[in-house]
């Protein structure tokens, strides 16, 4: 496991009805091809590859954020609904299981 800095890039690559969607890229190739929370996404992706450590965002070729720690990063994700804005809260994965009969 790295405890190094992991630098992932992400371009806008769509527009959907809840804003910009996004592929993020991660030592030159596909790390995930569509999203639209690229920030969080990226660091579970990053986490479940093994990578520790800290985690920096670039777009445009611009430094866009730096998560010191990916690890605790992955545990949440945003959140903006139509009466409030963008929130920070704890990511809790998709169960499939609940619609299954």
């Amino acid at each position: 496991m790295s405890m190094s800095s992991h630098r992932f890039d992400i371009q806008p690559i769509a527009n959907s009805n809840r804003g910009p969607v996004y592929e993020v890229r991660f030592r030159g190739e596909t790390l995930i091809p569509r999203t639209a929370k690229p920030a969080a996404d990226a660091c579970r992706a990053l986490q479940a590859l093994g990578l520790t450590g800290q985690a920096e965002m670039w777009g445009d070729d611009k430094h866009r954020m730096t998560f010191p720690n990916l690890e605790r990063a992955a545990l949440f994700t945003t959140t903006e609904g139509e009466m409030s804005g963008p929130k920070i809260i704890k990511y809790v994965p998709f169960n499939r299981g609940a619609f299954e009969s």
